[in-house]
């Protein structure tokens, strides 16, 4: 018994028939504990693999969500492009019309 660790000598103390009831609650109640631990500790090992399958699954879609949202972004600087160059057209016509305007009723003022 001397290779044995100290907490067992006490364990087997308390398995004779002399063990009073006492003890025998308390044992029993640490069984139920033990139990309890080892569910939970499941529980636990089960909601870890959950978040992990969760992580995997919501990270392929937000891949795919931030891929779509760079095609729209890319869209969007080409219409805001394409809008700036009609609007540069537009002054550029405007300015030309008014400039030809201005000049033939200067002619004209002139004649």
């Amino acid at each position: 018994m001397a290779d044995e660790p100290e907490g067992l000598e006490t364990d087997r103390r308390l398995e004779g028939p002399s063990a009073s009831s006492e003890v025998k609650r308390a044992r029993r109640s640490e069984t139920i504990l033990e139990i309890l631990e080892a569910c939970l500790l499941a529980a636990v090992a089960v909601a870890t693999a959950w978040s992990g399958y969760q992580s995997a699954r919501w990270d392929g879609s937000s891949a795919e969500s931030y891929a779509l949202a760079s095609k729209y972004r890319v869209e969007s600087d080409e219409a805001a492009t394409l809008g700036g160059q009609q609007r540069l057209y537009d002054v550029t016509t405007f300015n030309s019309w008014l400039q030809a305007r201005s000049t033939t009723r200067w002619h004209s003022t002139l004649g």
